[in-house]
């Protein structure tokens, strides 16, 4: 789930939005907060796990979040360590 704000009179108010288990392309980058581009050519170069459903690039919202851990705890261990 993630939140976002509405403009006008209502502004500052957020709304709950639940995103769904399986996202295209354009959900994805939102998700990601990522260019469309971005996520296209991550999906097309097998860095980001991905499916194609009728030629379409399908995303699952379970497998883009352990993505997103992974690449924390690998960007983690690359750094050197603080003395």
């Amino acid at each position: 789930m993630f939140f976002l704000t509405k403009g006008g009179f209502m502004s500052g108010v957020f709304v709950e939005i639940e995103r769904p288990e399986i996202m295209n392309l354009k959900e994805t980058a939102a998700y990601l907060q990522v260019h469309p581009m971005t996520a296209y050519r991550h999906a097309k170069e097998k860095r980001l796990p991905a499916f194609k459903v009728g030629g379409q690039w399908r995303f699952m919202r379970s497998n883009l979040d352990q993505w997103v851990e992974n690449e924390m705890k690998r960007g983690f261990a690359s750094q050197p360590a603080q003395t």
